[in-house]
């Protein structure tokens, strides 16, 4: 069975808003530059949507290596990691404890006075080495970014409809993809039918499909204003929850080579 990449994403910063893209380098970490920045709290623990819905409206454009992040309330910032202070700090992500090099302070400024609360912003450096948890890493040099858990997160347009239809079968919105914050979409597949994949093929490269991706409260956010409801993740329960009470959408993914994909390439299914 073959399919294509419609689209692909990249994101800089944890929970920021993303960049779409037509081609994609995959370095150790992931897609290059994927989620290599964080926020922080006081305690060094991540900050994401979950707490502060409104990160979703933080844009983010890369320019000659460098971040430039903005609102429409606020002067826009640049941040270089070459600009990041010297000493690292250990950071939480989950249960995972890294070190990260926190950026300048006027830019921890900037986002603390953005949020209304003390938060800095940290970087992971080429050489940091965060495992994937050895229950799903494909070899013992797998690793990952300040992402959740694994380096891609691949999501069928199937699957995506079928969730359309069933919200809009009920007089609501439908949602885009963004919400869901994927790597790679792929088009025209059946709904679901990535929960089936176990090894694929994209472009030249060869990807690992290793665990369903369980949903928090971010897909309910509206990436235009900020605000919350209780879709999708509502009728998505009727549906796609299992017995450990969490809700699945979309699939994790490790790549097994450094390279790149470009939408159009042809995503084969190696595996069932």
């Amino acid at each position: 069975t073959s399919y294509s990449v419609s689209r692909l994403f990249v994101y800089p910063v944890k929970s920021l808003r993303g960049i779409e893209l037509q081609s994609a380098n995959l370095d150790h970490f992931g897609i290059t530059g994927d989620r290599r920045w964080m926020l922080v709290d006081s305690n060094n623990k991540f900050v994401t949507q979950r707490q502060i819905h409104k990160l979703c409206l933080v844009d983010v454009q890369i320019k000659q290596n460098v971040l430039v992040v903005s609102v429409p309330s606020m002067n826009p910032i640049v941040i270089d990691p070459l600009q990041c202070q010297s000493k690292p700090i250990q950071v939480q992500v989950w249960n995972d404890r890294c070190d990260a090099t926190p950026a300048a302070h006027e830019v921890n400024q900037w986002f603390s006075d953005f949020v209304k609360t003390k938060v800095s912003l940290v970087y992971m450096n080429d050489q940091a080495f965060r495992p994937i948890d050895p229950k799903y890493a494909t070899a013992h040099t797998d690793q990952v970014s300040f992402a959740d858990g694994f380096p891609l997160l691949i999501i069928g347009e199937g699957s995506l409809a079928d969730l359309n239809q069933r919200l809009i079968d009920k007089n609501k919105s439908p949602v885009p993809i963004e919400r869901f914050r994927p790597n790679i979409v792929v088009a025209d597949t059946p709904p679901f039918e990535e929960d089936q994949w176990q090894q694929v093929q994209i472009g030249d490269l060869a990807f690992k499909v290793v665990k369903p991706c369980s949903r928090c409260i971010i897909p309910t956010i509206d990436i235009q204003s900020g605000s919350r409801s209780d879709e999708p993740i509502k009728t998505l329960r009727e549906y796609r929850q299992r017995e450990d009470m969490k809700i699945y959408f979309g699939q994790n993914a490790i790549h097994q080579a450094e390279g790149r994909v470009n939408v159009g390439d042809f995503v084969s299914i190696i595996s069932p």
